[in-house]
């Protein structure tokens, strides 16, 4: 069966209800919020003074673990983890202050698409006989789950950072490798290995809410409406695609710092974060894109079916000419002499114009 236009014009989506039945099976309203936005508002909501302050609190512990020391000495351990030091100190610092921006903006976007005026919201709202008004209170829960997480999944996915984070570290030769050599680390190694452990820990915490949120924003882009000659009312889904992975890339940006020290160089198993994050990006950009590409692809193809139909209504009821007429009114082709000849006819009589209007009739089709 082909799409059709509207509310069904989905690739085997099935009603406009059953896509909002799906939006709200990734719902959590009733989870707590996510620690780091608890952390941002009660600094002020400013990402810039929590980042800020972030920065400043990790280069204190830095300083304290013999990771900096001003000035760096040539060729001791601490002048070759000055560039590990900002590193960390960096990435843990922004991401903790671009939580709030990414998050909060991505309430912001669906608070556009909701907006009655930009007549985008899900046509299952319509198909329930819902006002403005209501379809907008019917929304509070998907604004509400975008900043939550459930407790449970949440200590998953740190547990689950903490063993990567621990794998990290030992294939980096960390405290971890020296624990398991019955070494004891010094003090610079081990902030450095908590570090490591701390920003994979962050990246789980974040990217598991943030693919969650782009899942939602793809199930809300199968269900919304499309005006195909004012598609810019969907920027908001791009907008939400856009701004976790430009956050990401800015974090990718630091790596090189971990090749500051004389010593250090872009070896593989420092590589290991930046291939890591390098796949978060790649789908925090088109998943939440995903819905909304097939729905607008759904959609064209829905009024270029409709149009090739009434095309073709009315081709089936133009008037049609006589063919004798037509045969008067052009040129004999070339041919139709000797055809009208091998007829047995003659070119004045009766037979012969109905064979040479034959001969007409079939040639303009040719042509």
């Amino acid at each position: 069966m082909r799409p059709r236009a509207g509310a069904s014009a989905r690739e085997g989506r099935g009603t406009a209800e059953d896509a909002v039945s799906r939006i709200d099976a990734v719902l959590s309203p009733q989870a707590p919020v996510l620690w780091y936005l608890r952390l941002g508002e009660r600094l002020g909501g400013s990402p810039f003074a929590t980042g800020t302050l972030a920065f400043a609190l990790l280069l204190a512990v830095y300083l304290a673990a013999g990771m900096i020391r001003l000035p760096p000495a040539p060729g001791t351990e601490a002048g070759e983890s000055t560039g590990t030091a900002l590193f960390f100190a960096l990435t843990l610092s922004f991401l903790l202050g671009a939580a709030t921006s990414i998050f909060r903006g991505a309430q912001r976007d669906l608070d556009a698409l909701a907006d009655p005026d930009a007549d985008a919201l899900p046509a299952a709202l319509d198909a329930a006989g819902a006002e403005p008004a209501d379809a907008v209170e019917r929304v509070r829960p998907w604004r509400e789950t975008l900043t939550r997480y459930p407790r449970g999944a949440m200590w998953t996915v740190s547990a689950l950072g903490v063993a990567t984070g621990t794998m990290h570290d030992f294939a980096l030769g960390g405290a971890v490798a020296a624990l398991a050599a019955g070494e004891v680390p010094s003090t610079t190694i081990t902030a450095a290995s908590a570090s490591t452990i701390a920003l994979w820990i962050l990246m789980f915490q974040l990217a598991s809410p943030l693919m969650r949120n782009a899942v939602l924003f793809s199930r809300i882009g199968e269900s919304v409406r499309i005006d195909l000659f004012n598609l810019r009312r969907l920027t908001p889904f791009a907008r939400t695609a856009l701004r976790p992975t430009l956050v990401i890339i800015a974090i990718q940006a630091a790596y090189p710092l971990l090749w500051l020290g004389p010593e250090s160089g872009a070896r593989g198993d420092s590589l290991i974060g930046l291939l890591a994050s390098l796949i978060v990006v790649v789908g925090l950009f088109f998943l939440p894109m995903r819905g909304i590409r097939r729905n607008v692809a759904a959609t064209r193809r829905a009024a270029v079916e409709r149009l090739d139909a009434r095309l073709a209504e009315l081709w089936r009821r133009r008037p049609l000419a006589d063919p004798v007429d037509a045969a008067r009114r052009s040129p004999t082709p070339r041919g139709c002499s000797s055809s009208v000849a091998s007829s047995g006819g003659s070119r004045t009589g009766p037979s012969g114009r109905r064979a040479r209007a034959a001969c007409c009739s079939t040639s303009s089709f040719r042509r």
